[in-house]
């Protein structure tokens, strides 16, 4: 279980790398063409901008497969020396699954998005600085704000660095607990945590 956590955080980790990569490289394709129209956009800026939100998708999916370690659906409380161990507490931001529920879901976010619509703008997958103008608009279907490093999903505001950085301690503890494990006679703790 231990260390599932690591793998799936590290997974995170890789995955903000990547994104990271696929942002810089999408924002060198758009400083080259920033006078062009969409029309001439050249296929790798679209390439770079799926990159990024497979990178965001694989991210949401490891973070919650760490939630879902850490807090299962099914009695809940059955982790707590788990949680206890790693000392993540009952609030961790690691604990909600709302926005990685928001792309396994898609197809019931977008026929909603579509009835709710209103007129004007209509908008999925944008990808540069909002300056606050994608919080709270419902027109926007998914935007990643590279100023926030975060995910606005109709109109609810997503940041991704305190994910990120809980992941990183995540780790970091499974890491310790893994090798403390490792070194002393632990057989009824490992037998505890299964």
């Amino acid at each position: 279980m231990i260390g599932e956590i690591k793998r799936q955080c590290e997974f995170a980790l890789i995955a903000a790398e990547d994104l990271g990569r696929a942002l810089y490289r999408q924002d060198k394709i758009k400083q080259q063409i920033a006078r062009s129209t969409w029309a001439d956009f050249p296929e790798s800026y679209f390439d770079e901008q799926n990159k990024v939100w497979l990178n965001v998708q694989s991210l949401l999916i490891a973070l919650a497969n760490v939630s879902k370690l850490l807090w299962p659906t099914k009695q809940p409380g059955r982790r707590q020396l788990l949680r206890n161990l790693l000392q993540i507490e009952e609030d961790s931001v690691l604990k909600s699954r709302e926005l990685r529920n928001h792309f396994e879901h898609i197809d019931e976010r977008i026929e909603t998005w579509y009835k709710e619509l209103d007129k004007g703008l209509v908008m999925d997958g944008g990808i540069a600085p909002s300056n606050g103008t994608t919080a709270g608009v419902k027109n926007y279907l998914r935007w990643f704000d590279t100023s926030l490093f975060a995910v606005t999903f109709r109109g609810n505001v997503y940041e991704l660095v305190p994910l990120l950085e809980a992941a990183r301690m995540l780790e970091a503890s499974a890491a310790r607990l893994l090798e403390e494990l490792s070194t002393q006679d632990a057989q009824e703790v490992k037998g505890q945590l299964q």
